[in-house]
Protein backbone atom coordinates (compact mmCIF):
# COMPACT_ATOMS: atom_id res chain seq x y z
CA UNK A 1 0.00 0.00 0.00
CA UNK A 2 1.33 3.69 -1.07
CA UNK A 3 0.62 6.24 2.03
CA UNK A 4 1.44 9.59 1.64
CA UNK A 5 1.06 12.83 3.72
CA UNK A 6 0.24 16.73 3.58
CA UNK A 7 -1.16 18.86 5.73
CA UNK A 8 -4.46 19.02 6.68
CA UNK A 9 -7.53 20.97 4.98
CA UNK A 10 -10.60 22.21 5.39
CA UNK A 11 -12.04 19.34 2.63
CA UNK A 12 -10.53 16.45 5.00
CA UNK A 13 -12.31 17.66 8.17
CA UNK A 14 -15.22 15.18 8.00
CA UNK A 15 -12.95 12.14 7.68
CA UNK A 16 -10.88 13.41 10.33
CA UNK A 17 -14.02 13.59 12.77
CA UNK A 18 -14.83 9.84 11.37
CA UNK A 19 -11.75 8.52 12.08
CA UNK A 20 -10.91 10.46 15.48
CA UNK A 21 -14.67 9.67 16.99
CA UNK A 22 -14.13 5.84 15.84
CA UNK A 23 -10.73 5.78 17.36
CA UNK A 24 -11.34 7.07 20.55
CA UNK A 25 -14.44 5.32 21.29
CA UNK A 26 -12.34 1.95 19.95
CA UNK A 27 -9.98 2.68 22.13
CA UNK A 28 -10.97 4.73 25.50
CA UNK A 29 -15.07 4.15 25.34
CA UNK A 30 -14.11 0.85 28.04
CA UNK A 31 -11.53 2.25 30.04
CA UNK A 32 -12.14 6.26 30.11
CA UNK A 33 -14.40 7.68 33.25
CA UNK A 34 -17.96 8.05 31.97
CA UNK A 35 -18.10 11.73 32.43
CA UNK A 36 -15.21 11.67 29.55
CA UNK A 37 -16.84 9.30 27.39
CA UNK A 38 -20.24 11.20 27.28
CA UNK A 39 -18.20 14.57 26.07
CA UNK A 40 -16.40 12.89 23.59
CA UNK A 41 -19.14 13.92 20.73
CA UNK A 42 -18.62 13.68 17.10
CA UNK A 43 -19.63 17.62 17.32
CA UNK A 44 -16.99 18.30 19.99
CA UNK A 45 -13.89 16.51 17.70
CA UNK A 46 -15.23 18.38 14.76
CA UNK A 47 -14.66 21.86 16.94
CA UNK A 48 -11.58 20.76 17.83
CA UNK A 49 -10.19 19.27 14.65
CA UNK A 50 -11.34 22.75 12.83
CA UNK A 51 -9.39 25.02 15.94
CA UNK A 52 -5.85 22.50 15.12
CA UNK A 53 -6.63 21.90 11.51
CA UNK A 54 -2.83 23.61 10.82
CA UNK A 55 -1.52 21.30 13.76
CA UNK A 56 -2.96 18.26 11.75
CA UNK A 57 -1.32 15.75 8.87
CA UNK A 58 -3.42 13.01 7.28
CA UNK A 59 -1.84 10.22 5.50
CA UNK A 60 -3.50 9.35 2.54
CA UNK A 61 -4.33 6.39 0.58
CA UNK A 62 -5.92 6.67 -3.22
CA UNK A 63 -7.27 9.96 -2.42
CA UNK A 64 -8.70 9.42 1.00
CA UNK A 65 -7.89 10.37 4.48
CA UNK A 66 -6.66 7.10 6.00
CA UNK A 67 -4.93 8.05 9.60
CA UNK A 68 -3.81 11.22 10.73
CA UNK A 69 -1.52 13.03 13.41
CA UNK A 70 -2.15 16.11 15.33
CA UNK A 71 1.31 17.48 16.70
CA UNK A 72 1.36 20.09 19.43
CA UNK A 73 5.18 21.63 19.42
CA UNK A 74 6.58 18.63 21.50
CA UNK A 75 3.91 16.38 22.45
CA UNK A 76 1.92 13.64 19.66
CA UNK A 77 -1.17 14.94 21.07
CA UNK A 78 -3.44 12.67 18.47
CA UNK A 79 -2.53 9.26 16.73
CA UNK A 80 -5.33 7.47 15.21
CA UNK A 81 -5.57 4.86 12.05
CA UNK A 82 -9.31 4.33 9.90
CA UNK A 83 -10.78 0.96 11.13
CA UNK A 84 -9.69 -0.33 7.17
CA UNK A 85 -6.06 -0.06 7.80
CA UNK A 86 -5.25 -1.06 11.22
CA UNK A 87 -2.91 -3.94 11.30
CA UNK A 88 -1.27 -3.36 7.67
CA UNK A 89 1.52 -1.10 8.24
CA UNK A 90 -0.36 2.15 8.47
CA UNK A 91 0.55 3.09 12.25
CA UNK A 92 4.20 2.53 11.41
CA UNK A 93 3.98 4.73 8.41
CA UNK A 94 2.37 7.49 10.61
CA UNK A 95 4.68 7.29 13.18
CA UNK A 96 7.07 7.74 10.93
CA UNK A 97 5.66 10.96 9.31
CA UNK A 98 5.24 12.57 12.92
CA UNK A 99 9.11 11.96 14.01
CA UNK A 100 9.82 13.35 10.86
CA UNK A 101 8.14 16.57 12.20
CA UNK A 102 9.57 16.42 15.23
CA UNK A 103 13.19 16.49 13.99
CA UNK A 104 12.08 18.80 11.64
CA UNK A 105 11.57 20.78 14.38
CA UNK A 106 14.56 20.47 16.42
CA UNK A 107 12.57 19.02 18.68
CA UNK A 108 15.18 16.56 21.14
CA UNK A 109 12.40 14.53 23.44
CA UNK A 110 9.18 14.03 21.95
CA UNK A 111 6.49 13.04 24.40
CA UNK A 112 2.44 11.19 23.97
CA UNK A 113 0.20 10.45 26.10
CA UNK A 114 -1.80 7.18 26.36
CA UNK A 115 -4.72 6.35 28.26
CA UNK A 116 -4.04 4.02 31.44
CA UNK A 117 -5.48 0.64 30.25
CA UNK A 118 -4.80 1.18 26.19
CA UNK A 119 -2.76 -1.77 25.92
CA UNK A 120 -3.01 -2.04 22.30
CA UNK A 121 -1.30 1.75 22.07
CA UNK A 122 1.24 1.13 24.83
CA UNK A 123 2.21 -1.90 22.80
CA UNK A 124 2.40 0.05 19.59
CA UNK A 125 4.73 2.65 20.93
CA UNK A 126 6.32 0.58 23.20
CA UNK A 127 7.57 -1.40 19.30
CA UNK A 128 8.21 2.32 17.60
CA UNK A 129 10.65 2.42 20.10
CA UNK A 130 8.76 5.04 22.60
CA UNK A 131 9.69 4.66 26.24
CA UNK A 132 7.22 4.36 29.24
CA UNK A 133 8.41 7.53 31.90
CA UNK A 134 5.40 7.97 34.01
CA UNK A 135 1.69 8.11 35.29
CA UNK A 136 0.88 11.58 35.57
CA UNK A 137 -2.27 13.96 35.29
CA UNK A 138 -3.30 15.37 32.15
CA UNK A 139 -5.97 18.19 31.22
CA UNK A 140 -7.80 16.74 28.44
CA UNK A 141 -9.86 19.36 26.41
CA UNK A 142 -13.59 19.29 27.01
CA UNK A 143 -16.03 21.91 25.75
CA UNK A 144 -16.39 22.87 29.40
CA UNK A 145 -12.93 23.35 30.18
CA UNK A 146 -10.91 20.83 30.94
CA UNK A 147 -11.24 16.81 32.54
CA UNK A 148 -7.95 16.25 34.68
CA UNK A 149 -7.06 11.60 34.47
CA UNK A 150 -3.98 10.46 34.89
CA UNK A 151 -1.95 8.98 32.05
CA UNK A 152 0.98 6.87 31.24
CA UNK A 153 3.03 9.01 29.33
CA UNK A 154 5.46 7.96 26.69
CA UNK A 155 8.52 9.63 25.35
CA UNK A 156 11.16 9.49 22.58
CA UNK A 157 14.30 10.53 21.90
CA UNK A 158 14.30 12.17 18.48
CA UNK A 159 17.53 11.47 16.22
Amino acid sequence: MVYTFENAREEHLNDIVRIWHEGWTDAHAAIAPAELTKMRTIESLETRANDRLNLIRVMMVDGQVAAFHMIKDDELDQFFVDRAYRGKGAAKALMADAEAIFSGNNIKTAWLACAIGNERAAAFYRKAGWHFVRVMPLSAHVESGSFILDIWRFEKQIA
